[in-house]
Parts: C-alpha cells; structure tokens; sequence
C-alpha cells in the first residue's frame, strides 16, 4: 500500500492573545489538527495506506507553509486531500474544546 504524507506548520505567534503560553496552545492545536484528520482518513488507513502526520510547531508568528498531502500515487493524494477537514474548521472546534479552555488565560 501507499503512504500518505500530510505536513503543516502552525506559528505560535499566530494564535493571538488570551493563552497562558502561545507555544503551549501551538503544540496542542497540532495534537487536537492530527486527531482530527487521522479520523478523517480512517477510511484509507483501513484499507491499508500508511498516513504519516507532521505538524511543525515554531515559537514565530507570519507566514506558514501551506498544507500539503503527497503520495506515490496522485489520484490517492487527491483523495486524501478532499477528505481533510480544513485548518480555519479545526481551528473554530479547537477554541472551543476543551483542550483549548484549559490553555486560555
């Protein structure tokens, strides 16, 4: 089977004010970012197609890489990629998750 390889990067200095520490919030944004797309290409990992997850976090704020999903197979990728859950989504669920209430100052 197939690898999938989904990467972003997220800068702690992009989440705005009201965490007790950005870098701290960053790292559980990508956490809460993986979980979600995991669930969102459960269906080809059960068919047999390894995803592999990196989430850069820096302690920066500007511009991020844009996502990216590539595998050997582009048709697959392509897959992949309609089947993620958009970063400004994950985003709106994580501020209002729990995860997300236990960092805010």
């Amino acid at each position: 089977m197939t690898t999938i390889t989904i990467t972003a990067q997220i800068l702690d200095g992009n989440l705005g004010d009201g965490w007790r520490d950005n870098y701290e919030a960053a790292q559980a944004l990508a956490k809460f970012m993986e979980q979600r797309w995991r669930d969102d290409l459960a269906e080809l990992a059960a068919e047999g197609h390894e995803v592999d997850i990196q989430i850069d976090v820096q302690s920066a704020e500007g511009c991020v890489r844009e996502t990216t999903v590539d595998a050997d197979d582009a048709d697959l990728a392509a897959r992949a990629e309609r089947l993620l859950t958009d970063r400004n989504r994950i985003w709106e669920r994580f501020c209002s998750s729990p995860e997300a209430e236990a960092l805010a100052e």
